[in-house]
């Protein structure tokens, strides 16, 4: 996969990134059962990318502020509006060793606060009038989706809802727009 993907980077100067395709390595579950073909404006980048140093320097990498969870996606939306194409292939993939990827495991209560306001960061700094609103929205619905029963993360979900649209979102790097 590496191999390809710099092969790719090689012949393509106008991409900024590949984006791995993460599995599980015990259960091959896919982390991105959405992402079934492939793609040059891929929105997310997950855990296993590959991103060209000028583009990353140009962006500023993935942004502090978010710590955890969606930096990745943030990180994928700001190449993309610094005009670089990020490369998604499904056959192309980085084993993660994830308990939740491996199905056992569900979300921690701090996913469900600090995922929850990252996202909609990425919305607020991303999307345009209301289709950033509705997609912040539906964000803290799957959200609450993937709390199940847990009225403890259904708290956190909400939280961090809160969270997102109460406090300011980090800054988008000097001449990139949403």
């Amino acid at each position: 996969a590496v191999s390809s993907a710099l092969d790719l980077l090689a012949r393509r100067p106008d991409l900024g990134a590949v984006a791995l395709h993460p599995r599980h390595p015990g259960t091959r579950a896919s982390e991105w059962p959405f992402g079934v073909r492939a793609c040059a404006d891929w929105p997310v980048m997950g855990c296993g990318n590959l991103v060209r140093r000028h583009a990353w320097e140009r962006v500023g990498g993935y942004e502090e502020g978010f710590f955890l969870y969606r930096n990745d996606t943030d990180l994928a939306m700001k190449l993309r509006a610094a005009g670089f194409g990020v490369h998604y292939n499904p056959d192309w993939v980085v084993w993660h060793d994830s308990p939740v990827a491996a199905g056992g495991a569900k979300k921690s209560s701090r996913w469900f606060e600090l995922g929850t306001r990252n996202w909609v960061w990425v919305c607020r700094r991303h999307g345009r009038g209301l289709s950033g609103l509705a997609a912040g929205f539906m964000g803290w619905v799957w959200a609450h989706r993937l709390a199940g029963a847990d009225i403890g993360r259904h708290f956190r979900a909400l939280c961090g809802m809160v969270r997102g649209w109460a406090e300011s979102p980090p800054q988008l790097p000097r001449g990139l727009h949403a």
